[in-house]
Parts: C-alpha cells; sequence; structure tokens
C-alpha cells in the first residue's frame, strides 16, 4: 500500500498567471511522490508558449475546451477537445490559442516537481481566476527567461525571427 501524501504538502488548487496562461494545480508532485503533476490550463485568444525544449521531463497536452495549435518538432498540430499531444524530452515544441475564446487544457508533466518548482518560480499567484490581472509581459517575460535554465528548459527564438 502507497502511503497517501496530504494535499497541503503542495500548492494544489492554487491559481498562478504566467504569460498567458492561467494555471491551477489539479495534482501536486507531493501527492505522487515525484513522478508527475498535472494542472489545468486556460489560455488567452492567442496566447500560448514560445517554442521551447525540456531537456528533463516529458509533457503531455489533453485538449478541454478550445482549439490549440502546437508545434512539435516541424510539425503543426490542431487539436481540439478530447485531443491530447506527447512532447517526449528533448521535442522542440510550443502551443498557442488559436482560438477566438479562452481555451481549456490539462497539462502533465513527468516526472513531477520541474514544472511545477518553474510555474511556481515565475508565476504570479491569482486570488480570482474569472478576473485575472492583466500580465505585465515584459516582467513575465524576463522572470521566464532568468528561471528557464534552473528547471532544464531552453527557450528558443520563434521561426519566423530565426
Amino acid at each position: 500500500m502507497v502511503d497517501a501524501v496530504p494535499a497541503e504538502a503542495g500548492p494544489k488548487g492554487k491559481t498562478i498567471q504566467v504569460l498567458t496562461d492561467l494555471i491551477t494545480f489539479k495534482v501536486t508532485t507531493e501527492e505522487t511522490n515525484g513522478s508527475y503533476s498535472l494542472c489545468e490550463t486556460v489560455t488567452a485568444p492567442g496566447g500560448g508558449t514560445p517554442p521551447h525544449v525540456q531537456h528533463k521531463d516529458t509533457e503531455a497536452f489533453y485538449v478541454l475546451d478550445g482549439t490549440y495549435t502546437f508545434l512539435l518538432g516541424d510539425e503543426s498540430i490542431v487539436a481540439g477537445p478530447g485531443e491530447h499531444v506527447f512532447v517526449p524530452i528533448g521535442a522542440v515544441h510550443a502551443f498557442q490559442n488559436t482560438g477566438s475564446e479562452p481555451a481549456r487544457m490539462l497539462i502533465l508533466n513527468a516526472p513531477g516537481g520541474i514544472h511545477q518548482g518553474f510555474f511556481m518560480d515565475v508565476g504570479v499567484s491569482v486570488e480570482d481566476p474569472a478576473n485575472p490581472p492583466t500580465p505585465d509581459m515584459e516582467r513575465q517575460i524576463a522572470k521566464v527567461m532568468e528561471a528557464a535554465p534552473k528547471y532544464g528548459i531552453e527557450v528558443l527564438p520563434p521561426k519566423d525571427a530565426e
């Protein structure tokens, strides 16, 4: 029998804002003995992440609402509700909400702790997810760029900037 880890051990239920995304922790690394973490993400229209590589963890996305366009290597993948995208360690990837309404998905990272720590380091606490603050993008980008290497994340320039 596996010992249960109390929910109070991690940020479960806490919502933070990272760039254009609202991230709510659903299952923390503390609850899985480090195996994985799971969060729900709401992305504003046109929002998403820049191309990046994770050198220490895998990532899986499961779309709940809306439409996301994912970059995976050189491939563009459009995913809607019920569809998923798996990103192995070392793969270039990014995502963008290409719809006109907020989109929502689950993100699983394994092993746990890496992305959870990254999100906690760079995110801004959100008290009312229904009325999030306008993100200070310049400050957020600076925080992401500074913290990313600590977590094995390599942020890449957009393809059109190369």
